[in-house]
């Protein structure tokens, strides 16, 4: 029987888990994961694909990502591919190295995200490697408790979740991470509550992908989150520059505010300086790519 194909969701938060085949180690040295990392960084760059969260483990690997237009097959692929070339140059043998078909977990709301982060991080933890997830070198925690990390790491999106200040969101991050870690799953998990400076002026923490409960997101909270996790500036979406990855970027609010109810299509094109007719023609062109 044919598999069914994969859903595409261009925007989204997928949980992603990668075994070795019949559960066989995918490192023998720390070179290895080295080399995992580098394929990596050149995958999410070709496919635009960003990595949230990671954590690598001896027999399989999690990964948090967040897709644009290209389907998260295209960077799994090619990942798999050339990281299994090159273990198997270094034990000079041939094989397949990971299970055929990577699990691929849709996340939609920001209980979710937090818990899959989480789930990613304890890993070591619950394999009775460390005790401390902080002391575990192959995952993103340690840069989630201060800055720095691999140039393809996205933390400020997840960070935004705690608090706006990224010396208090660590802080709340850290407190998240030492709750109920007896019973942690990748779909279950409590929010942290954001404590923020005008209460009930200002939105809860909450992703740009949908609402929670009778909350509604408004568009400028989405934009400015959206504008985090994408590394760009306000002002360039507003700019007459029709580069691609702008595009695309105005494309994915257009498309959030709409879903979300955060704004109409009219607005968000007031918003960028643009013609709806434009906005919506961008749309459609995006909407084509619906699997994987």
């Amino acid at each position: 029987m044919a598999r069914r194909p994969r859903q595409h969701l261009p925007g989204g938060f997928y949980h992603v888990t990668l075994r070795g085949n019949h559960r066989q180690q995918i490192f023998n040295r720390d070179a290895d994961r080295d080399a995992l990392e580098e394929i990596i960084a050149e995958a999410a760059s070709q496919t635009e694909v960003g990595i949230h969260a990671y954590c690598w483990m001896s027999n399989h690997l999690h990964m948090v990502t967040r897709v644009a237009e290209v389907p998260l097959g295209r960077l799994m692929q090619r990942m798999a591919a050339r990281y299994a070339r090159h273990f198997q140059r270094t034990l000079n043998t041939t094989g397949h190295l990971f299970e055929r078909r990577y699990h691929a977990g849709l996340v939609t709301t920001d209980k979710q995200l937090l818990a899959a982060v989480r789930y990613a991080h304890l890993n070591p933890v619950r394999a009775g490697l460390v005790e401390d997830p902080a002391r575990y070198p192959w995952s993103s925690h340690r840069w989630y408790q201060r800055s720095g990390g691999p140039p393809w790491l996205r933390t400020e999106f997840v960070l935004s979740l705690f608090d706006d200040d990224p010396a208090r969101a660590r802080s709340r991050y850290a407190r998240f991470m030492a709750e109920d870690t007896d019973d942690v799953s990748p779909e279950s998990g409590p929010i942290p509550v954001r404590h923020d400076k005008n209460p009930g002026t200002s939105p809860t923490a909450r992703s740009a992908m949908a609402k929670t409960g009778d909350e509604q997101m408004s568009l400028d909270e989405l934009v400015r989150r959206i504008c985090i996790d994408e590394h760009v500036a306000e002002a360039a979406l507003r700019s007459p520059s029709r580069d691609r990855r702008l595009v695309r970027i105005r494309t994915r609010i257009a498309n959030e505010a709409v879903a979300s109810g955060a704004a109409s299509l009219s607005e968000v094109a007031r918003r960028f300086n643009r013609h709806v007719a434009s906005m919506t023609k961008a749309i459609s062109r995006g909407r084509k790519a619906t699997t994987v």
